[in-house]
């Protein structure tokens, strides 16, 4: 198998990524998948693989990782409930699908995106420009058939704070993600609060061991939002030095 796949540094921010054998195994799974829809014989019948799927079993899986079949099954239902892949499986193998293969693995490379030091003023507004029409066309999308998007932001950040949750309780009930980016919408829309802050203040709250108790749905991170905003901008003042100069050590000017 030769090739190459796209990483993301999102990944840093995924539950899995301290967990070193689920973050093997979603990578195996990855680098198994099916980067086009193809026809295979398989058992001597012909079969459609679909973009981001692959064939395999348990025991291919422990040969090629190293990891206990046992411990595979139970990794594979982690990452099932995570929304990363899906298995659909008969007594005789089980076909891997990893969701969202073509959002991770988009059209397009690095050096096709022009450097900091390339890109003019009128470019980047003209980016600006085209992110805010995507962004809205999306939205009217979704208010107009009522469900979101796989690729909608609300859908996104209502996954994200999913996994985040999982991060501190793998045994956190699946929630409806349709709901949840409801909350969102209603966030970024009506209350005109800024993805990237509500992306922060997310981790934040999770990282948090008061609020990671206490923020498990986008209701209450609705609710608390600014509360918990001035709370993470307070500690972030707290660890600098340079603006917290009564801190031990630091010599005020």
């Amino acid at each position: 198998m030769a090739g190459w796949i796209k990483l993301h540094r999102k990944i840093l921010d995924n539950p899995i990524f301290l967990k070193p054998d689920l973050y093997q195994l979603f990578s195996y799974c990855l680098l198994r998948a099916n980067h086009n829809e193809s026809k295979i014989i398989w058992n001597g019948e012909e079969k459609i693989l679909e973009k981001g799927c692959f064939i395999t079993g348990r025991k291919a899986i422990a040969e090629d990782t190293g990891q206990n079949q046992s411990a595979i099954y139970k990794r594979i239902k982690v990452l099932e409930k995570l929304n990363m892949i899906s298995v659909n499986s008969n007594n005789k193998y089980s076909v891997v699908k990893v969701l969202n293969y073509g959002l991770y693995q988009g059209e397009g490379t690095e050096k096709e995106q022009p450097s900091n030091n390339q890109v003019t003023t009128k470019e980047q507004q003209g980016n600006t420009d085209k992110n805010v029409k995507n962004v809205k066309k999306v939205k009217n999308s979704s208010c107009q058939t009522n469900k979101f998007s796989d690729e909608a932001i609300e859908l996104l950040l209502a996954r994200e704070l999913y996994n985040l949750i999982l991060g501190n309780d793998l045994e956190a009930k699946k929630p409806n993600f349709q709901t949840w980016a409801k909350t969102f919408n209603l966030m970024i829309w009506r209350d005109k609060a800024n993805i990237e802050a509500i992306r922060n203040v997310m981790k934040w709250s999770q990282k948090d061991s008061f609020w990671h108790t206490n923020i498990l749905c986008p209701n209450k991170l609705r609710k608390q939002f600014g509360q918990l905003t001035a709370k993470m901008k307070a500690e972030k003042q707290q660890e600098d030095p340079v603006n917290n100069p009564k801190r031990e050590g630091v010599i005020a000017w």
